[in-house]
């Protein structure tokens, strides 16, 4: 450990933000590997030490875009489970980067309550035009807030699209119709007939259609008759990304039967904006395995996540098959915090710990593995764990990934505990 680390860990773990801010001032100097330790010292800090220090490093010019990119993600990732480093994130992010972000701006506005967080999140989507949230934003005219419903109003207007004007449309048809409403239509309107007569358009009919109502198939989907239930799931899958329209809602149904089964769906069709829904069920006190289990198994089946900084917590799940759909979920979207927190909780020895190494090993996580290579008590937790009765596949996947990484006197001692077995064989 250098002198840097060492002394950035102690002004972190003695609160001294001053002495932390020197030595953060220019990492731009520091070496790769001290880049890598700064990253999972800010990943462990407590949230007001990180909020105040990655705020510091980022207003600072940072001239490497790889360091600039994590530094970044690291602040999403920390977002996700603490709303207050959303903040930070609009201050330095641009309208690409947010729209990047957009499962974790619809994740706040979907569950935060404090009025500033959520002031500064319909401001922003305004500001920079995040045209896919529109029906997110317009959700806040409805709400009981003055301040939140004329900031909404003032987003929709200012970005300006059909869909803004639509719903603007839809709430002046309502006992939520107010002066601020129908002077944004108008606006709206006036500036659309603009746009056409400029281009020399034919004004355009309607905008979206309205989504089909699927209440038939939703309450086919718990039926008795497994027939019915079977058609139902299939016509489903058939919607593809407009699945989330008809089973958004399901989620918070607390019927056992209905989550998972739209779970289930979700896994195959996909639909981005189900991800800010999914979350809080990994969330819930006493949410059934089974349901833990499905909601981790679906995350995982996204390409790739804007952040896997909620499913860190699978990785502490009692049940093992609930924590190794986490583990493999983890290993699609690996970060530097995601790594960071696995780090710690591997290294700090534990029973649990041991689980979760054997967890990453028969899950066959490599990118996991990969990382974990560096630490000496998951290298002996795997050891001991491999050389058991352990299925094949899973030692020699180990074995690859040290071939990968040129550990050629750690190989031979697995090879030669192989060629045992198959002798006792």
């Amino acid at each position: 450990m250098s002198d840097f680390i060492r002394d950035l860990k102690k002004s972190v773990h003695t609160s001294d933000l001053n002495q932390a801010k020197l030595l953060l001032a220019d990492i731009s100097r520091n070496s790769e590997q001290e880049k890598l330790e700064i990253l999972h010292i800010l990943a462990l800090a407590s949230d007001q030490i990180a909020l105040t220090l990655l705020d510091f490093i980022l207003e600072q010019p940072i001239n490497e875009p790889d360091m600039s990119e994590r530094l970044i993600q690291l602040v999403i990732d920390r977002a996700h489970l603490n709303f207050e480093f959303v903040l930070t994130f609009y201050r330095i992010a641009d309208k690409d980067k947010l729209i990047q972000a957009i499962p974790l701006i619809r994740h706040i506005l979907t569950n935060e309550t404090r009025p500033d967080i959520l002031t500064v999140s319909i401001e922003t989507i305004g500001k920079q035009k995040i045209d896919p949230l529109v029906d997110d934003v317009a959700e806040f005219i409805y709400y009981d807030d003055p301040l939140l419903k004329s900031k909404a109003v003032r987003a929709l207007e200012r970005l300006g699209n059909p869909a803004a004007l639509h719903r603007l449309e839809q709430a002046a048809a309502t006992e939520k119709c107010d002066q601020d409403i129908l002077d944004a239509v108008e606006f709206l309107k006036k500036e659309g007939e603009q746009v056409i007569s400029d281009a020399g358009l034919k004004t355009p009919e309607s905008v979206d259609p309205e989504p089909e109502n699927y209440e038939d198939l939703i309450g086919q989907l718990t039926s008795m008759n497994l027939d019915e239930r079977f058609k139902a799931f299939t016509d489903l899958l058939e919607t593809g990304e407009q699945s989330f329209n008809a089973l958004k809602h399901c989620l918070a149904s607390g019927d056992h039967d209905l989550v998972l089964n739209a779970l289930r769906i979700f896994s195959r069709t996909l639909p981005y904006k189900a991800t800010s829904r999914i979350f809080p069920l990994l969330e819930g006190k006493g949410q059934a395995s089974g349901i833990r289990f499905m909601a981790f198994e679906a995350l995982g089946n996204f390409p790739e996540l804007e952040s896997a900084a909620s499913l860190v917590k699978g990785i502490s799940e009692f049940d093992p098959a609930v924590r190794m759909a986490a583990v493999r979920a983890l290993d699609k979207n690996l970060t530097d915090f995601v790594c960071a927190e696995i780090r710690e909780k591997i290294e700090s020895g534990t029973k649990a710990a041991t689980g979760l190494a054997q967890t990453i090993l028969d899950a066959g996580a490599v990118h996991i593995m990969d990382y974990l290579l560096v630490s000496d008590t998951f290298s002996y937790m795997a050891s001991n764990y491999l050389t058991k009765d352990t299925p094949a596949h899973v030692l020699e996947a180990y074995v690859t990934l040290l071939e990968k990484r040129k550990l050629k006197s750690t190989v031979k001692k697995y090879q030669a505990f192989i060629q045992e077995q198959a002798q006792r064989q």
